[in-house]
């Protein structure tokens, strides 16, 4: 019927559109174009056991988007990733995050707990996306839960 129902953005009856609405529609272009890579062309994200927020995939798998919709003030958790990570950054400002595996011993197949910090000079006033640069295509952990057969 002549407008987004999403945004809840319409023309008026004159067609024009109001201004605050015009405001909201280059804020929102202005964020998705600065944030394309993780948008376009990428596929659904990782269950949400693995992390707590919004994420994509690149279509070859090898880069995981984090999406963070708040201010976080400790580090983003990502369980049960097997592959190694080369890097991470920013998506739209292009700056790089420390990362650290915790927990993992190098006799055991399961993996550790990926830790990026987010500092809050770098966050983004609406959504940060974060890119997670993997070794290959992505791979979790799964646990096979059996019965106790005996004791």
């Amino acid at each position: 019927m002549g407008g987004n129902l999403l945004l809840d953005i319409g023309p008026k009856p004159d067609g024009s559109i109001a201004q605050e609405q015009l405001d909201i529609l280059a804020e929102l272009g202005s964020w998705t174009s600065k944030h394309e890579s993780a948008i376009y062309g990428t596929t659904a994200g990782i269950p949400h056991q693995h992390f707590n927020g919004y994420t994509t995939l690149s279509k070859d798998k090898n880069i995981l988007y984090l999406y963070v919709d708040n201010s976080p003030t400790g580090p983003l958790l990502i369980k049960g990733l097997k592959n190694k990570v080369s890097r991470t950054w920013v998506v739209g400002n292009g700056t790089q995050l420390n990362y650290e595996v915790k927990g993992k011993m190098y006799w055991s197949e399961v993996p550790g707990l990926l830790y990026i910090d987010l500092p809050q000079s770098v966050q983004d006033k609406h959504v940060t996306v974060i890119a997670v640069l993997l070794d290959g295509p992505i791979e979790f952990y799964t646990d096979e839960v059996k019965p106790i057969e005996s004791n």
